[in-house]
């Protein structure tokens, strides 16, 4: 049987200008089921601290959550 957590609500991150409260908000009243990070920049202290923030909201929220394009993070 297919994870429940891989149906429903598939959330992408805006490339910059990320806003943690916003998307919180997001995930909790629209039950976004999987969350997507999505940052092309070549600031790797800021990816780490944005995925940082998004992995610790997605545990909490139960969400899958997913970083594109960065095998380091």
């Amino acid at each position: 049987m297919l994870d429940q957590r891989i149906q429903g609500l598939y959330g992408i991150t805006p490339n910059n200008n990320l806003n943690i409260a916003l998307i919180e908000r997001v995930i909790t009243e629209y039950q976004v089921n999987i969350l997507q990070y999505r940052h092309k920049t070549n600031d790797d202290q800021l990816k780490l601290n944005e995925a940082q923030q998004l992995l610790d909201l997605c545990l909490t929220h139960n969400t899958l959550f997913i970083v594109n394009d960065d095998i380091n993070l």
